[in-house]
């Protein structure tokens, strides 16, 4: 009726043009359900608000480092002076003098991470996160794009990077940064403003180069304001530090805990990857808040891991699914708040969240996932069709999020930036004290429920997410094709029975070499340019790529790599002993894969080290020997690793019955030198 009544009134107008959704039904979406504006203090930078913390409570603990199970820790005033000392540093080295000055930043978990995100940020310089794990060809392509002139590092972080030496600009290693005797420096440092980069996170790009996203503290003021008003953080909070710093949730996770007064806990990748290990380590320290991809949970309920301390769980980054939602409230305490939270990179880290209650489990039943809820930190988000006319409810289209938390754009892109941060201004997007002069298309199916909660459903193209990080296939499909024994290549992701997702890439050799490819060739190659999360878990040789009849590619054509013997190029041989069965059993589980022979090795049928860790925890559960992770690169198949551990099996034995035979003799002494007493 609306379109004919519309069409009768103006008979020249296009079709698009016809807004299908009632006014009523248009109020409620703007007014009611994106009503998140409000006011909030817009000139507060990070550090301004960490040294308000830190006159609040300098001596409590701000940070809680676990080196060999000893912890190191600050208070909040010795990690004032600590980064006040790298921002003098950096001063000296001529830095800070205005502008959005970029500094690269290579840190693991530590301590020194948080003191150089703070140190670089307190002199108005904006901090770029490099993963010490990635390829120096990587790291330096960030670098480069930045302009940046410094890194911050540790010295053996960045000597054991190779060819890093080869990049052009200074070096700040911290080890040999003083800290400053006060926070006051003896000479002028420029302050932060609102309007300065905080941060740049490079995520994966389509072309085949990654792409930065810079934010200012402008674009974080009201997330954080939401969070100050929402969320009841303080000193009594122990925040596990979980995510990746060049993941950006976690600038959420840090920010967030050191501006209410928390302490941080920092502790190695080995720990949080082994979820029987991690949740004692949690338990033992009391920890309240913890910030986690849905994948890496399940990774805890699996191994019967309850973190039971929490007052805060915060799921995110990837589809949420009723099933772990019920889990997740069975494995923490009554009183535990479980969220969901939702948000890409370009618009500050979170837009969305649902603050689940145990009493609305029931209500997602007929859902895909569980909804990302609705705006926070003044933002709007709305469901569009092609046209950008809203979507009524319960009918899908694109999510576009509008907003003070929408950064300006990529780093050193501008048509990237004109495709996806759209210019935009209609009294169709009128919202109360909200900003969205640019509407940022978030490449996300969603649809809008009647009670204004969003369901996520997809995404438009073929972006992915591996363990929380956003990738782009073709990022690898073009490394892949500029291969000179890859002739075509395709990166598709797929999911494993557990959930777990995970890259499967198909490519024709150039050679038509199918049977004798040898496929560690190529994972060698993309180990040598990209992080271990974009390295595809499986790797098959075609004769083709399939096509449908309309020339596209046909996915569903693609052999399933899990349920084939494509990768091993192995004779596919039964396991034989009780130690080669217990193994290709775990192997089994943890990679979901039926058939593995145990001559396949376990990075050559989709291990990572993710899984590798997880591997080693189920199988010092089943036999009690501790196993190095280094292990598995040294004895990468069932058979050889099956052969090792017989080995330190046999040898802890020996060691039990000499320790037992030891406990024998001291008792035999004692009783000798009473009797001799007598």
């Amino acid at each position: 009726n609306r379109i004919l009544s519309s069409i009768l009134e103006n008979p020249l107008q296009k079709l698009w043009e016809i807004e299908i959704i009632s006014p009523e039904e248009k109020k409620k979406i703007l007014f009611d359900f994106n009503n998140t504006g409000v006011e909030y203090p817009t000139d507060k930078t990070i550090p301004e608000l960490f040294e308000t913390q830190v006159e609040k409570s300098p001596d409590h603990i701000a940070i809680v480092e676990v080196i060999h199970e000893w912890p190191h820790q600050l208070t909040y005033r010795q990690l004032n002076n600590q980064s006040g000392g790298l921002a003098c540093s950096l001063v000296q080295q001529g830095v800070g003098d205005g502008g959005n000055v970029l500094v690269g930043l290579m840190m693991n978990r530590s301590i020194d991470m948080i003191t150089g995100i703070l140190g670089i940020t307190k002199v108005g310089c904006a901090y770029v996160p490099l993963n010490p794990k990635a390829p120096a060809t990587r790291s330096k392509y960030i670098l480069c794009e930045c302009r940046a002139k410094i890194l911050v590092a540790t010295r053996r972080l960045y000597e054991d990077s190779e060819n890093m030496g080869r990049w052009e600009g200074e070096v700040i290693f911290l080890e040999n940064v003083p800290p400053a005797i006060t926070s006051h420096s003896p000479f002028p440092i420029p302050n932060a403003i609102p309007s300065n980069f905080a941060y740049v996170i490079f995520t994966s790009g389509s072309t085949g180069e990654p792409k930065g996203v810079p934010i200012t503290h402008a674009n974080l003021s009201p997330l954080l304001d939401w969070g100050y008003r929402s969320l009841e953080f303080g000193v009594k909070d122990r925040f596990l530090q979980n995510l990746s710093y060049y993941f950006d949730w976690s600038v959420w996770e840090i920010v967030i805990g050191i501006t209410t007064g928390a302490s941080l806990y920092m502790v190695p990748d080995e720990l949080l990857l082994n979820p029987h290990a991690c949740a004692a380590f949690m338990n033992r320290n009391n920890i309240t808040v913890l910030h986690i991809t849905p994948t890496h949970y399940r990774y805890f309920l699996n191994a019967s891991g309850t973190p039971r301390m929490l007052r805060y769980l915060f799921l995110g980054a990837e589809k949420l699914s009723r099933e772990l939602v019920q889990q997740a409230f069975a494995s923490v305490h009554q009183d535990c708040r479980v969220f969901n939270m939702y948000g890409p990179t370009e618009c500050t880290i979170i837009s969305a969240v649902l603050e689940i209650q145990r009493t609305d489990v029931e209500k997602f039943e007929n859902l895909s996932s569980v909804p990302i809820g609705g705006p926070v930190g003044n933002t709007g988000l709305f469901v569009l069709d092609k046209y950008l006319n809203h979507c009524p409810l319960n009918v899908v289209g694109e999510l576009y999020i509008a907003g003070d938390g929408v950064g300006s754009g990529y780093l050193n892109n501008p048509e990237l930036t004109l495709e996806k941060f759209i210019d935009f201004h209609h009294s169709s997007f009128d919202l109360p004290r909200i900003h969205h002069s640019k509407l940022y298309r978030t490449g996300d199916l969603a649809r809008r429920l009647a009670d204004g909660n969003i369901e996520f459903l997809g995404r438009l193209d073929h972006q992915v997410k591996i363990r929380g990080f956003r990738i782009e296939p073709g990022e690898i499909e073009s490394r892949l094709g500029a291969h000179e024994k890859v002739k075509e290549a395709v990166v598709i992701d797929r999911e494993r029975e557990n959930g777990e997702r995970y890259l499967c890439a198909y490519f024709v050799p150039a050679g038509g070499a199918v049977e004798t490819f040898d496929i560690e060739l190529l994972r060698e190659y993309l180990a040598r340019v990209f992080p271990d999360y974009m390295i595809p878990a499986f790797f098959a040789a075609l004769e083709k790529i399939p096509l449908n009849p309309n020339g596209k590619l046909d996915r569903k054509a693609l052999p399933d790599p899990g349920s084939t013997g494509l990768l091993s190029g192995n004779d596919y041989v039964l396991p034989r002993t009780a130690v080669e069965k217990l193994i290709g059993e775990i192997w089994r589980e943890v990679l979901g894969i039926e058939k593995i022979g145990i001559d396949d090795k376990f990075f050559s049928v989709g291990g990572n080290s993710l899984n590798l860790i997880r591997m080693n925890a189920r199988l010092d559960q089943e036999l009690g020997i501790e196993i190095p992770g280094v292990i598995i690169f040294q004895y990468p198949t069932i058979r050889m690793l099956a052969q090792y551990l017989s080995r330190e099996e046999k040898a802890s034995e020996i060691d039990r019955k000499a320790k037992v035979e030891e406990g024998k003799n001291r008792r035999l002494q004692k009783i000798q030198k009473r009797r001799s007493l007598k």
